[in-house]
């Protein structure tokens, strides 16, 4: 137990979501689709941009956690 380590992984989607805090967003990857505060709109804003399938989440305030809503 002397050999223990503690590793940090950081996820890139969650530096890139600190500015969308209390918003739904859509995304491809690390990429964000669209981003709001209407759901509705998210997933239309992204279906114009060519995304028919997407898969949207709310941000929660403090980025810690996602919350998935498929549509």
């Amino acid at each position: 137990m002397d050999n223990e380590k503690t590793i940090t992984i950081e996820h890139p989607s969650l530096d890139i979501l600190k500015a969308h805090e209390g918003e739904w967003v859509a995304l491809d990857g690390d990429q964000i689709i669209a981003s709001g505060n209407n759901v509705t709109e998210v997933r239309r804003h992204a279906r114009e941009r060519g995304h028919d399938k997407v898969i949207l989440y709310l941000v929660p305030s403090t980025a810690g956690s996602l919350a998935p809503h498929t549509v």
